[in-house]
């Protein structure tokens, strides 16, 4: 993305929105260059951080204070959310985790596996904040 445009143009509509402003203007052509490293970066720190909560899951470890974490994660899906086919569900979560962690830091399929990894973001935070947790 060129930061010296005033506008950008949009796929979508071809609308025009107003170019992002920079924190500091003068280092322009720095976040140019460093922009898609940056997001590489992220990509990559969001897919180790996945795999770690994926990796006791295939491995059947412990994993901080829980002694299983595909135990808990069958409990959750089936008791707090009460979805049916808790197993399952607990055995795709474990392959996004790890499969899908995986492929994110390396930026296979980087794409593709945003959505059901943002769902299982948005699930884990549901979960944490409903009330009466703890």
């Amino acid at each position: 993305m060129d930061h010296r445009k005033n506008e950008i143009t949009t796929g979508i509509h071809n609308a025009t929105v107003p170019a992002p402003r920079l924190l500091i203007p003068a280092l322009d052509t720095v976040y140019a260059r460093a922009e898609p490293v940056l997001y590489a970066l992220l990509r990559f720190a969001f897919g180790i951080i996945l795999f770690t909560h994926g990796l006791p899951k295939a491995l059947g470890i412990s994993h901080g204070s829980m002694a299983d974490p595909m135990a808990g994660s069958i409990n959750l899906i089936q008791n707090v959310m009460g979805l049916p086919f808790a197993p399952q569900l607990a055995f795709l979560v474990m392959l996004l985790e790890t499969v899908g962690a995986f492929m994110l830091a390396l930026g296979l399929w980087a794409r593709p596996l945003l959505w059901p990894l943002w769902c299982k973001c948005w699930q884990s935070a549901m979960c944490w904040a409903r009330p009466g947790r703890g």
